[in-house]
């Protein structure tokens, strides 16, 4: 096979003759190639610091948004900040499913990752799996503290006991990183 014919080859979305590694199904030619030319933006922070209100004003239509609040209000049906715990295995399969799907030659060209991750080990893991950039949204506790109080829609929850330790746990964790673009 001439060199011009592999590199054509290579370039197939579903079977790849230039295999790196045993079990590989793209070689890293083709993955490097695949990340250059989409755009995926990891957005962190604490809980209500506007992760998702940042990634809608930015999306454009046929963005992929992967956000662990709307997989669990796509598998429940329930308002958004209702989360059935018994569902939380099927949740997490969602969504290491699309960033499995991220991992392979595709044609999406942008993808808005919603998560905490608050330790810079997480967000650089992630990163280099995806071939993302990240953007930290870095709100203090007492600001995202103050947003769930004046949410409506966070109102049946105790506060309190809930969103508070949730808050706290998040900047207990939190490791700052140069990689990161920071947003405060």
């Amino acid at each position: 096979m001439s060199p011009t014919s592999l590199k054509k080859a290579c370039q197939s979305p579903y079977y790849c003759p230039n295999l790196v590694e045993a079990g590989e199904k793209y070689c890293k030619a083709c993955r490097a190639k695949e990340q250059s030319r989409k755009s995926i933006t990891i957005v962190c922070g604490p809980p209500s610091s506007g992760k998702s209100a940042y990634v809608f004003k930015q999306a454009r239509p046929g963005d992929l948004i992967v956000d662990l609040d709307l997989i669990w209000q796509a598998l429940s049906g329930m308002p958004r900040n209702e989360r059935p715990m018994e569902l939380f295995p099927f949740v997490l399969a969602v969504r290491d499913e699309l960033y499995r799907q991220l991992e392979k030659p595709n044609e999406i060209e942008r993808a808005w990752i919603i998560a905490g991750l608050p330790t810079a080990k997480e967000r650089e893991h992630l990163s280099k799996r995806l071939g993302g950039k990240i953007v930290l949204l870095k709100v203090q506790a007492e600001e995202c503290m103050k947003r769930i109080t004046n949410d409506g829609k966070r109102k049946d929850k105790d506060i309190e006991r809930y969103w508070k330790p949730m808050i706290d746990k998040w900047w207990k964790l939190y490791e700052p990183s140069d990689k990161d673009e920071v947003i405060e």
